[in-house]
């Protein structure tokens, strides 16, 4: 819009701010997508009223005075939860040339329809989350045929922008498992140690199973946990005595409790064909492979929650921001009704 125009004149009625001039509503709709058109007039959000008053292209009356930037914005303050974060979420995608329109469904407050229609949530910081809602929000733009963006504020004001999807990970290893001799591991305190013997080595090869050290192979936990119920490995204690796949269960439930949280998720990404190795020094569950390790680097980095656990985008950010930086795809990973569900976070610009 012309900034030399004059300001266009709107009438609040009832907490409602209506346009009735025709040209100034071909400006704002026909023009700029702004409000919602209802026979011969125009209705306005307070967020799209307060953006245009800022802009100087609006002045609002009652049938008594004009209101002020300053009035409007503490009487949407108290109308509209999370107002603040919603306005500077708006104002920005506005500023950015985006003709964006006001949905406010559950979480989903804007709508974006360029060539693909995108449904926008906002989020400050310290907003408490799930991934439960995440994945609801996943489900209402597939039904919709639209992307879910996420913008969180932070409490600078400033604005990150993330796509949320849910996505089926899949890998290239096929079920090598199968042609995998067995072999016999000791229990050593944190970790499975394979000596020498003539297959074990196969176990790295085929599916890069362990760490390699002179005299035979380490295998982690649960790399040992999936083995045995593969019936790939037989396993016993330092002084011989052979440890059952219930008895060693019980060890972890014991001792490691989280590596038991985690196993669905690691048995999912194998049975998908991907390699999984820890994703420790990556500040995450695991990493995985689409392929063997000498083709392809680690594309995946994937923490596992559980779906209804309160977390905020400050501690969700680290993770994305990690990944980000070592150029791989972040993913969250949990357990539901319908099987293993993976979350797709990915940082962007709009």
């Amino acid at each position: 819009m012309n900034q030399t125009m004059k300001p266009i004149i709107a009438k609040l009625v009832d907490e409602t701010i209506i346009i009735s001039n025709p040209k100034d509503i071909g400006r704002l709709h026909s023009k700029s997508k702004i409000g919602i058109k209802k026979g011969n007039l125009l209705y306005l959000d307070l967020l799209e009223t307060i953006f245009l008053l800022e802009e100087k292209k609006i002045r609002v009356f009652d049938e008594n005075r004009e209101y002020t930037f300053k009035e409007l914005f503490k009487k949407a303050a108290q109308k509209i939860h999370n107002f603040e974060t919603q306005y500077i979420v708006y104002r920005n995608l506005r500023c950015r040339g985006c003709q964006i329109s006001i949905t406010r469904n559950d979480y989903q407050i804007f709508s974006l329809n360029r060539d693909h229609l995108y449904l926008i949530s906002a989020f400050s910081e310290n907003d408490i989350v799930t991934i439960s809602q995440m994945k609801k929000l996943c489900e209402q733009t597939k039904e919709k045929q639209a992307d879910t963006w996420i913008a969180v504020v932070d409490e600078e004001g400033d604005i990150t922008y993330y796509e949320l999807a849910s996505i089926d990970p899949k890998g290239q290893i096929n079920k090598a498992i199968n042609s995998l001799s067995k072999v016999e591991g000791i229990l050593i305190d944190n970790s499975v140690i394979l000596f020498n013997q003539e297959n074990i080595m196969k176990l790295h090869e085929k599916e890069f199973y362990g760490k390699p050290f002179e005299e035979g192979l380490q295998l982690s936990l649960i790399e040992a946990l999936y083995l045995l119920g593969q019936r790939i490995l037989t396993l016993t204690t330092v002084e011989g005595i052979e440890i059952t796949k219930n008895f060693f269960q019980e060890f972890l439930k014991k001792h490691h409790p989280d590596i038991l949280m985690r196993f669905p998720v690691y048995q999912d990404l194998k049975n998908r064909g991907l390699i999984v190795k820890t994703g420790f020094k990556f500040g995450t569950h695991f990493r995985a492979y689409t392929n063997l390790p000498e083709k392809t680097h680690a594309e995946y980095l994937i923490h596992v929650i559980k779906p209804d656990i309160k977390t905020t985008w400050a501690e969700i950010s680290r993770g994305i921001r990690l990944s980000h930086a070592v150029r791989k795809i972040f993913l969250f990973a949990f357990k539901n009704l319908e099987g293993i569900s993976y979350i797709k976070l990915t940082r962007i610009r709009p």
